[in-house]
């Protein structure tokens, strides 16, 4: 998943307002409209407004471009969590998107289910080809859950290179194998978003500045 910097965001397929000015008056039916399988990115604009809905993005939703009008201002919310009686982690997220390519840009996302009520997500997802830009994603627990088995913080390959300001020195860091203190330049480029996600590749698509080189 890429967090980045923005490019002017791609025109709308279909357009989401609460008031009924638009397309659709939830996200959730805009999201069940969209092409299923599109190699052509499908740009759904969200208006200003709190939509109180669960939404989820299936596998068969490709290339899917959520755009509200700012992270203060669009806010998708739910509250669905373990303790208040859901069964599990993975079926609590406000969204979960299992389509590849999903884009979020200038929304929030979050589950407002409190400490109290245990394990609760905001964002769930299992989409390789991700990129979310000016988003909030807001919750007590569980943020972010990444669910793609391949997260495991103990053998995920960590690099640290030319690090400056607070938090730089690299004395009190784990002590995993998996951590690794970068001194060479092009050992470092390997990790860049041209090399190791091969961003040139796909971010253009999704309306998402980025700099292949850092």
């Amino acid at each position: 998943m890429a967090i980045l910097d923005s490019n002017p965001p791609p025109a709308a397929d279909a357009v989401v307002a609460a008031d009924g000015s638009g397309d659709y008056t939830t996200i959730a039916a805009a999201v069940a409209a969209a092409p299923s399988k599109s190699t052509k990115r499908y740009v759904i604009y969200i208006k200003k407004g709190t939509y109180n809905e669960l939404i989820t993005i299936g596998q068969n939703t490709w290339n899917l471009t959520l755009i509200g009008d700012g992270m203060d201002v669009t806010i998708i919310t739910g509250n669905q969590s373990v303790g208040g009686g859901v069964s599990t982690t993975s079926k609590t997220g406000t969204v979960t998107v299992d389509g590849i390519g999903f884009v979020a840009i200038d929304l929030t996302i979050e589950n407002t289910a409190g400490a109290e009520n245990e394990q609760a997500v905001a964002l769930l997802s299992n989409s390789d080809a991700s990129a979310l830009y000016r988003c909030g994603i807001r919750v007590y627990q569980d943020t972010l859950y990444a669910k793609s088995n391949r997260t495991d913080v103990s053998n995920v390959y960590y690099g640290e290179y030319e690090n400056t300001g607070d938090g730089a020195d690299v004395s009190g860091r784990v002590k995993w194998t998996s951590f690794h203190v970068i001194q060479d330049a092009s050992e470092a480029a390997k990790y860049t978003v041209e090399n190791f996600i091969q961003g040139d590749k796909w971010i253009p698509g999704t309306g998402v500045y980025f700099e292949p080189s850092h």
